[in-house]
């Protein structure tokens, strides 16, 4: 009798674990932050990128491919292939 006392108490919590896991999972899994977008103007962004032009920050295209600006008046032209 001992032993499927200890059975049932063991498949009982196994089975409340998971379930509370589940929970927990489904209320982690629906909350939706919201985005914050930050409020730029065209100056600033003209500006920053002057910024990182004047500094030769390499720009980032893909996870392998970056731009590096050599002078002030560079022009890039990305052109995608179709």
């Amino acid at each position: 009798m001992g032993k499927v006392a200890r059975l049932k108490k063991t498949l009982f919590l196994s089975i409340l674990f998971i379930l509370l896991a589940l929970l927990v999972l489904f209320v982690v899994w629906n909350v939706q932050a919201d985005e914050v977008t930050p409020n730029q103007n065209e100056a600033d962004l003209i500006a920053s990128n002057r910024v990182w032009i004047e500094s030769k920050t390499p720009i980032p295209l893909t996870n392998d491919i970056f731009v590096t600006p050599f002078e002030k008046n560079t022009d890039v032209e990305i052109l995608k292939k179709w």
